[in-house]
C-alpha cells in the first residue's frame, strides 16, 4: 500500500536559514531539529522526532529551544482503499473496453442489417368485413346491353 505526503513548511518571512530537515521513511517522516532544539507538537514533546504516517498526525511541528523555534506543517493523507494500477493493467483496461465497445457495435449492426420492415402477422378480429373476398379478378364491372339501349353510364357526361 502506497501512501501520500505532502509536507507544507511555513517559513518565516526573511531570510533565516531553516535547520529543519525532513527524511521520508517507510513507516513515517522523521524531522531533523537544528542542533539542540526539540521537537514538539502542540505541548506534546516527540522524543524520536518520528511522525508515523497517519491521518490524525496532520498539523503544526515546532522545533524550539529557549531561544527560537522552527515551524513546520505536516499534511498526511493516506489512502487506504487504494488499488495500484499500473501500465500493463491501465492497458488491459483500455484494449478490454475498445474491444468491448467494437463487438457490441458490430452485433447492433449485423442485428439492424437483417432486420426487415414487414408488418407482423395480424391475428383475425372478430369485425365483420364490409367487402367479401371472393371479388372477382376484373376490375371494372362489364356494361351490359339490352336490345340495344345503353345504360345511364354507358357514356361519359360533359
Amino acid at each position: 500500500m502506497e501512501m501520500k505526503l505532502l509536507l507544507l513548511l511555513v517559513c518565516i518571512p526573511g531570510s533565516v536559514k531553516s535547520g529543519l530537515e525532513v527524511e521520508s521513511s517507510s513507516g513515517g517522516v522523521k524531522i531533523k531539529c537544528a542542533s539542540h532544539q526539540i521537537l514538539y507538537k502542540g505541548e506534546f514533546l516527540l522524543a524520536d522526532n518520528m511522525v508515523q504516517y497517519q491521518d490524525s498526525n496532520t498539523g503544526e511541528y515546532v522545533c524550539k529551544n529557549s531561544t527560537e523555534e522552527q515551524k513546520i506543517f505536516v499534511k498526511f493523507r493516506t489512502c487506504e482503499n487504494c488499488v495500484e494500477l499500473d501500465v500493463m493493467s491501465a492497458a488491459g483496461l483500455i484494449v478490454g473496453d475498445v474491444l468491448a465497445t467494437v463487438v457490441i457495435g458490430v452485433s447492433i449492426f449485423l442485428i439492424a442489417k437483417h432486420s426487415q420492415t414487414t408488418s407482423p402477422n395480424k391475428k383475425g378480429s372478430d369485425k365483420q368485413r364490409l367487402v367479401p373476398n371472393e371479388a372477382t379478378s376484373d376490375p371494372y364491372q362489364r356494361l351490359r346491353f339490352r336490345n340495344g339501349q345503353r345504360e345511364i353510364y354507358d357514356e361519359l357526361a360533359r
